[in-house]
């Protein structure tokens, strides 16, 4: 049986993108008998999966990201590229709406092409100029795209304004069993960061604006005025970073907050923390959270947040942003005391399983072939 290969395109393959680790964690377990993924994106990272998508049989192509100053031109490089590299493809898997009219065209002049396009967000930008950018560029989706494919049923109705009628969803499925609470690794990490007899607070998640930092920062604070020896870790990196840096240390808090910058091994940090925060602006999904619950962690998470990532009623606390830190501050102190436990069958048995869910994708792609 030959192998069909999928075009993804994606902005870039770091492992701070939320996208990208998705598509990976689907890409470590299809069956790539069947299917290979390739890899077009527009920006580098210093620290990414390009190594491990070359030994996994996959191919990664570099080009630049587009402007609407030079549309044109930009058009005519990337057929040339496409003729250059042989990029025929029979499906372009597109995670970027707001760029798809930008660089499909230059595909489906070249290529018989099934594009799908797949929605992992409920906003355009959190930057007002890049969401404005991103509404008009975003316009003829239509035109161009042949299947819809969404994390949620509120991103397939942002984007494309679609239903789950005619939206393929495709879940941000984990791995659950490696993020199962682990008592040893737990101990270890904390040891590590000399955090053994500390209340320790976590987050994932790149320093952007749509992350909301600054008011995750401003929460901290006030937690640390009820608990000394409450710290927090914070896992990512982003354009952002120096700025939450400066504002850490303006609150004097540069002993209690840890930045970790990004790990492969996120799950093993998961262990070492005792409360989630997760206060983002917009989210398609919020995959972090769901590692968070199946590390058994209490997370506090903005009602920004599409409340499908809640696994049970217990562990995850939805919060409005318009309330303010002193009222997340209330009632993480509320409900700070907690029994933690493993929920990995819990989140298997909601269809989280990368196992499961990698056949479902497989049958998908099989159908539109």
């Amino acid at each position: 049986m030959a192998t069909d290969r999928i075009l993804h395109i994606i902005t870039s393959l770091g492992y701070g993108n939320g996208i990208v680790n998705v598509v990976m964690n689907y890409y470590r377990n299809i069956n790539r008998d069947l299917f290979q993924f390739d890899f077009l994106y527009l920006f580098e990272e210093k620290e990414s999966y390009k190594e491990e998508i070359l030994e996994l049989g996959g191919r990664v192509y570099k080009i630049n990201p587009p402007s609407l100053k030079n549309i044109y031109s930009y058009q005519l490089n990337l057929i040339n590229f496409i003729d250059q590299y042989d990029l025929n493809y029979s499906i372009v898997h597109m995670h970027e709406p707001a760029l798809l009219a930008m660089i499909i065209p230059a595909f489906k002049k070249k290529n018989k092409c099934k594009v799908i396009a797949h929605s992992h967000s409920t906003a355009y930008s959190s930057h007002p100029l890049k969401a404005l950018r991103n509404k008009i560029t975003s316009l003829p989706i239509n035109k161009y795209t042949d299947y819809y494919a969404s994390c949620s049923q509120e991103a397939a109705s942002f984007w494309f304004k679609r239903n789950i009628n005619d939206t393929y969803i495709i879940k941000n499925a984990i791995d659950c069993n490696k993020y199962s609470l682990n008592i040893n690794v737990r101990n270890n990490i904390r040891e590590q960061l000399e955090l053994t007899d500390n209340i320790v607070f976590g987050h994932v998640g790149r320093f952007s604006k749509e992350k909301n930092h600054d008011f995750l920062i401003d929460v901290f604070y006030k937690v640390t005025t009820h608990f000394d020896n409450a710290r927090l870790l914070l896992i990512g990196s982003g354009d952002r970073l120096e700025s939450i840096k400066n504002k850490v240390n303006d609150l004097g808090l540069e002993r209690k907050v840890v930045f970790i910058g990004n790990k492969r091994n996120v799950q093993d940090y998961y262990n070492a923390m005792d409360i989630f925060l997760f206060p983002s602006l917009s989210e398609g999904f919020g995959t972090v959270v769901l590692e968070a619950q199946i590390s058994g962690l209490k997370c506090f998470v903005s009602k920004s947040v599409n409340s499908d990532v809640a696994i049970t009623n217990n562990d995850t606390i939805f919060l409005n942003l318009e309330d303010g830190p002193d009222s997340w501050t209330q009632v993480i102190i509320n409900n700070i005391n907690y029994q933690r436990g493993d929920r990995s069958s819990i989140a298997a048995s909601k269809g989280y399983c990368i196992k499961s869910e990698a056949i479902n994708l497989e049958r998908y792609y099989g159908r539109l072939l």
